[in-house]
C-alpha cells in the first residue's frame, strides 16, 4: 500500500534534517608565492610585492643582477624579470627588487637555484622594509608557513624579517649573511590556528639590519580551509533510498 501522508511528511522531514546537518568536509586552498609569482601584482592573484604600501613595478630585465656571468653565457644574454623600484641609478634607486631566478648561479657568492624567489632588500635606511602582502579572498581557518635563507654570502650583511597577520606581528627573526642559513637548512616559520575573514592580510616584511641591503631567498605559503558547505545533490542521492522505505511503510 502506498505510504500515508504522515509517512511522506516524515520522509521529507528526514531528508531536510540530514541535508542541514551533514556537509562535505571543508576544502583546503593553498596559496604559494613561488607557484604564483609570475602573476603577482595583478588582478586575481592575492599576492602583492611592495615597497611600503606601494606595489613594485614589473621590469623585463633587472639589470643590476644580470651583469653576472651566469646571465651571460656564450649562447647569449638571459633576462631576469623582476618587480623592482628601478633598473638604473644608484643602489637606493634600484632597490628593493623581487624576482624568480632565471638561472642557477655559480659565482659571486650567490646561493639559489633556478625558480627560487629572491629578494634584494632596500639599500639605505629611508625606504624601510619591502614586503609580500597576501589578502584573503574568503573566510576560513588556516596556517601560514615559509622559509628564508642567505642568498649571497659574499657581503655578509645580516637581514631582518617580520611576519604580520592583520598588521599584528606574529613572528620575526634574522638571516645572518654568513652562509650558515642555506636553502637546504633555512630559517622557517609556521603559524597555525588562524581565523581568516575575507580581506584579512598576511605580510612578510624583509629589511636590512642597518643601511646595507642584500639578497635573501624566501617562500610564503598560506593554506586556507574554507567552511564546510552542504551539497544537496550529493545528499539527495544518499538519503532518497532511505526516504523511499519510510514512505512505503
Amino acid at each position: 500500500m502506498a505510504g500515508s501522508a504522515p509517512n511522506r511528511i516524515t520522509a521529507i522531514a528526514f531528508i531536510v534534517a540530514c541535508m542541514m546537518t551533514f556537509g562535505l568536509p571543508a576544502s583546503a586552498t593553498v596559496y604559494d608565492l613561488n607557484a604564483s609569482f609570475s602573476t603577482v601584482n595583478s588582478a586575481g592573484n592575492p599576492f602583492v610585492v611592495e615597497q611600503g604600501s606601494t606595489p613594485l613595478s614589473f621590469v623585463v630585465d633587472w639589470l643590476p643582477i644580470t651583469g653576472a656571468p651566469e646571465y651571460n653565457p656564450p649562447s647569449g644574454h638571459i633576462a631576469q624579470p623582476a618587480f623592482a623600484a628601478g633598473v638604473s641609478g644608484g643602489n637606493a634607486e634600484i632597490t628593493p627588487a623581487w624576482f624568480q631566478a632565471a638561472v642557477t648561479p655559480f659565482t659571486n657568492g650567490f646561493l639559489w637555484n633556478y625558480g627560487d624567489i629572491i629578494v634584494q632588500t632596500t639599500v639605505g635606511a629611508v625606504k624601510g622594509p619591502t614586503s609580500v602582502l597576501w589578502t584573503s579572498p574568503s573566510a576560513g581557518t588556516g596556517t601560514v608557513s615559509g622559509i628564508l635563507w642567505d642568498a649571497r654570502n659574499s657581503l655578509q650583511v645580516a637581514q631582518q624579517w617580520e611576519l604580520l597577520v592583520n598588521n599584528v606581528s606574529v613572528d620575526s627573526g634574522s638571516v645572518p649573511e654568513t652562509g650558515a642559513v642555506t636553502e637546504s637548512d633555512p630559517t622557517t616559520f609556521d603559524v597555525t590556528g588562524l581565523d581568516f575573514a575575507a580581506g584579512d592580510t598576511v605580510q612578510l616584511s624583509i629589511f636590512n639590519a642597518n643601511s646595507s641591503g642584500d639578497l635573501v631567498g624566501t617562500d610564503l605559503t598560506i593554506t586556507e580551509n574554507n567552511a564546510s558547505v552542504p551539497e544537496p545533490s550529493a545528499l539527495m542521492i544518499l538519503f532518497l533510498p532511505i526516504a523511499g522505505l519510510l514512505m512505503a511503510r
